[in-house]
């Protein structure tokens, strides 16, 4: 698969398949605070995706809004949007696992009790596909 990119602004690029072209991502990487305006369609993702099986997850928006803004509150905080033709494709969002965010500290202290560096690694919350971009073209959302 040869795939190429165009850089099309800071921190933005454009996947593009050769052998389908049609395929085209354009990627966005947001870091702290520019995740805020983000949120809310991580939350619906979220809470989208994770009411399917496997999850089963029965969560509500009011829920889910402090533990999506932790990424926001974080200046290292990282949300990676993919779009297709401006729609959707997926999400991966991330901080630093020394991040001090509440959802955090529990791992934090598993992790240090079996000699984890924690300073230097990176939790990766979530990477969600939309349905559509599922079944074998999720490959494109991710690094090869």
């Amino acid at each position: 698969m040869i795939v190429s990119y165009d850089s099309i602004g800071p921190r933005r690029i454009k996947i593009i398949l050769k052998e389908r072209p049609h395929m085209t991502l354009e990627i966005n990487v947001f870091k702290g605070q520019e995740i805020f305006p983000h949120v809310h369609n991580l939350i619906d993702m979220r809470l989208t995706t994770f009411c399917e099986f496997p999850y089963l997850y029965v969560g509500d928006k009011e829920t889910e809004l402090p533990y999506a803004k932790e990424y926001a509150l974080n200046s290292q905080g990282l949300l990676v949007v993919a779009t297709k033709d401006g729609h959707l494709a997926g999400m991966l969002s991330g901080m630093p696992l020394n991040s001090p965010s509440p959802y955090l500290k529990h791992w934090c202290k598993r992790l240090k009790k079996q000699d984890m560096d924690i300073e230097r690694s990176f939790y990766a919350g979530e990477l969600i596909i939309t349905p559509h971009f599922q079944k074998g073209r999720c490959l494109l959302l991710l690094p090869h």
